[in-house]
């Protein structure tokens, strides 16, 4: 049974209200602080929504369209963004540490301070994202095929 609560364990759905694809695939969805561990949203529309401070680690979003939603503080430890498009989303402060991103569109995506620690980043398209201080350290592979046209990345 899939279960979202904040954090502070407050139930917002199970299973016998709706499921956890159909909330989560309402656009501008409002999940702030939500415990969405280990779920899957694969393919998922989460166009503009409010992820500030939600705990993703482990959840699948390969395919999930994630354009400008806003992930700020968000944890995502783990999980799998293959071929998802967080593009123009605020990731700001986000822990990504070893996150599969790869073919992930973050053209636009704001990075600033985000962890990117073991972070798979091969094909992914960072045209124009917003690399602020992020923390890089061993993250890996990334390929010839990854465009790094921010400013003062330096690799």
């Amino acid at each position: 049974m899939a279960i979202i609560t904040t954090r502070t364990g407050e139930t917002i759905a199970d299973d016998k209200d709706m499921t956890l694809r159909h909330l989560a695939e309402t656009n501008r969805s409002r999940l702030a602080n939500a415990n969405l561990r280990g779920a899957d949203l694969r393919g998922a529309s989460l166009w503009d929504a409010d992820l500030r401070g939600a705990d993703l680690s482990g959840a699948l979003l390969d395919g999930a369209w994630l354009d400008f939603a806003d992930m700020t503080r968000a944890t995502l430890r783990g999980a799998s963004m293959r071929d998802a498009t967080p593009a123009g989303a605020s990731l700001r402060d986000a822990d990504l540490t070893d996150v599969d991103l790869r073919d992930a569109d973050l053209t636009g995506a704001n990075l600033d301070s985000a962890t990117l620690t073991g972070a798979l980043l091969d094909g992914a398209d960072m045209t124009d994202a917003i690399l602020d201080g992020p923390i890089l350290d061993a993250a890996g592979p990334i390929g010839p095929d990854t465009p790094w046209q921010a400013p003062g990345i330096g690799m």
